[in-house]
């Protein structure tokens, strides 16, 4: 990269992170997965915590030996091995929690979670901004897009949002950048290399990405036959199976998961299904278009159709580079919206940026039309930062939103100094109220029957009940 891009990304990953900062102090409660993430990473001996029932506590009070690393316990990864085999997850991310957990022992903070976030956050944007560059040669509509995915609902909601995803982003960027180089050219052992590395942490990542990257490799395959070009085509199968065996010789427990685990069978079960087909892709759809293109992606879905109608009419239509990336993130959103537990924005966050980067480029081609050389980049920049800053404003400058209603604040009010009864039927259940009792003066859990949960105030979540 010359001085000019190095001094652009160097300021917009500080303008990211500045941002993230000032949206992450204003994050007052957290998802349950959020809290365990730090217990996956954490907690030693189960992936629950240890409740005494009957027992008053105060501040983090049980919470406290869950969420945080003691002087003895650092950098204890077989714990976080053992803890992820009796999860549903791969352990990478939590490795990287525990590391940074582990450098401040006997505390905890929500910065320490983000701040792994921010990593993967300045490796996605020097990427990302390769990979548009690759895409198109222009540094202009490098820099456009990932200015507005920089400061985009969706990001900020990934690196706000302590799970995996965020890292998650990271692979597909790095698959998706390193096949675009190979494309038209001969691939060689830095390529086989570097894939079964990004196959192999990918995949300790989440399960997911074995969706992504079985169909964007698939299409490259598609690529290498209709090329001719066969000894890539057999060099690349191997390696896929060299980097299959390496996976499973470190993480035997996936097949566990997926066949065992309580995820895995859900996933199975919704994928031999027939109901709910073309229901979850178009949820799906609705999640990207709320938190990435400010509920406008119909109407840039819409567009690109009658652009790729006229290059079909003008026989231009060929599986380019731009085109696998595009399908593989319709097939990956498809997959994931018929086997994901829930219809929300996380599983589709580490393809968010696809969706901007082609949004993007059917605005700036629209420009193009009447517009003189490098125009249609810099009005298709300003509209989508403008739409941006919008989208922050109408969401109060909180992300993500749903953690700062006033129901939150009201809930955490009343709990302010005094002493509480918490109903609960599992011992997990007690994490959907790791923020609010830290409100309370002293809190006890109460273990009753599942089917007695609904009596204290929620179903699947039990209730508090104020003294």
């Amino acid at each position: 990269m010359t001085r000019r891009e190095q001094v652009c990304l160097a300021a917009l990953v500080f303008a990211i992170a500045v941002l993230t900062i000032i949206l992450g102090g204003k994050k007052i409660d957290y998802h349950i997965d959020e809290v365990f993430s730090f217990g996956l990473a954490n907690h030693v001996g189960n992936i629950t915590p240890n409740i005494d029932y009957g027992k008053s506590y105060s501040g983090l009070g049980l919470y406290k030996d869950y969420v945080e690393v003691g002087e003895n316990g650092r950098f204890n990864y077989t714990n976080v091995w053992e803890n992820q085999k009796n999860d549903v997850h791969p352990p990478l991310y939590y490795v990287l929690i525990h590391t940074v957990c582990s450098l401040f022992p006997d505390s905890y903070s929500i910065w320490y979670g983000i701040s792994v976030n921010l990593f993967w956050m300045v490796l996605i944007i020097v990427l990302l901004y390769k990979l548009t560059k690759q895409m198109t040669g222009s540094f202009g509509k490098a820099i456009g897009v990932v200015l507005i995915y920089g400061t985009s609902i969706s990001l900020f909601d990934t690196l706000l949002f302590i799970r995996m995803y965020t890292q998650f982003t990271f692979f597909v960027v790095a698959i998706s950048y390193l096949i675009s180089l190979y494309w038209d050219r001969k691939t060689e052992l830095k390529f086989y290399i570097s894939y079964s590395l990004i196959a192999v942490f990918g995949m300790l990542t989440h399960y997911y990405f074995l969706i992504f990257i079985f169909f964007i490799s698939a299409l490259f395959a598609v690529r290498l036959v209709i090329d001719k070009r066969f000894i890539e085509l057999r060099n690349c199968l191997l390696m896929v199976m060299g980097a299959s065996v390496i996976y499973l010789l470190v993480w035997p427990h996936i097949v566990m998961h997926i066949f065992q685990g309580y995820r895995g069978k859900e996933a199975i079960k919704s994928a031999i299904s027939t109901q709910g087909t073309i229901k979850g892709f178009i949820e799906m759809l609705n999640e990207i278009s709320k938190e990435t293109l400010f509920g406008l992606m119909w109407g840039f879905i819409l567009l690109f159709v009658i652009m790729l109608a006229k290059k079909i009419k003008k026989n231009r239509i060929r599986l380019t580079f731009n085109a696998t990336i595009f399908l593989s993130t319709l097939f990956y959103v498809f997959v994931v919206g018929k086997i994901a537990p829930y219809k929300a924005f996380r599983y589709v966050m580490p393809v968010a940026f696809v969706f901007i980067l082609f949004a993007y480029f059917s605005v700036a081609d629209v420009f193009s039309g009447f517009c003189k050389k490098n125009r249609p980049e810099i009005i298709a920049t300003m509209l989508f930062l403008a739409l941006n800053i919008v989208c922050l404003s109408l969401y109060k400058w909180h992300v993500p939103s749903s953690y700062n209603t006033s129901e939150k604040i009201e809930a955490f009010n009343a709990v302010r100094g005094k002493d509480c009864e918490v109903y609960i039927a599992e011992d997990w259940q007690a994490l959907y109220y790791f923020q609010e009792l830290q409100y309370a003066n002293s809190y006890v859990f109460f273990q009753i029957p599942r089917d007695k949960l609904a009596e204290y105030g929620n179903k699947d979540e039990g209730g508090i009940i104020i003294k």
